[in-house]
């Protein structure tokens, strides 16, 4: 087995490989000659490849006796876990708010509708009393429904915003 690894460590220094071992928290204290401390080295390799998700981030969270190199791994892991979850955020903040302008859509095409009932000609003069208070109430509902819609939008982008603010504090 030392023979293999050295021949996949060949074109690696000493030095090189010591400095890996060093980025992956592994101490090869003890270790006199090359051989050795390319064993260790490929322990390690395998160790965090049968350890690494699919996702290719290690996951595993990091006991105090291990090195930075692997407080960063579980670092990248959990910033990827926050990314995932404002993208299930976002995505179903934007499915609520098309669901909230579909029925402000509704809202106004049966605006549309009592509008073209109310303005047919009246017959009597109550009807064109009775006319006239419904032109007012449909005036205050169009008021009241162009500042609903007005509100949803800015606090729609507003929430947009914000949500793309706290993604973009993600490290990469």
């Amino acid at each position: 087995m030392s023979h293999l690894a050295e021949e996949s460590c060949g074109d690696m220094t000493t030095k090189e490989i010591k400095d890996e071992l060093d980025k992956m928290g592994v101490s090869y204290e003890g270790c006199l000659e090359r051989s050795e401390i390319v064993r260790v080295y490929q322990e390690a390799k395998q160790k965090n490849s049968r350890d690494r998700p699919h996702g290719g981030r290690l996951c595993n969270a990091p006991s105090n006796s291990e090195g930075n190199g692997d407080m960063l791994k579980f670092l990248n892991c959990s910033m990827d876990v926050i990314g995932q979850g404002m993208n299930k955020l976002l995505t179903s903040v934007n499915q609520k708010f098309d669901l909230m302008d579909d029925k402000l859509k509704g809202l106004e095409a049966k605006k549309t509708e009592v509008k073209e009932m109310l303005y047919k000609e009246p017959k009597t003069a109550l009807g064109r009393l009775q006319q006239l208070k419904n032109t007012a109430a449909i005036r205050d509902f169009e008021n009241a429904l162009d500042d609903t819609l007005r509100v949803a939008k800015e606090q729609r982008t507003n929430i947009k915003e914000e949500i793309l603010q706290a993604k973009g504090l993600q490290l990469p």
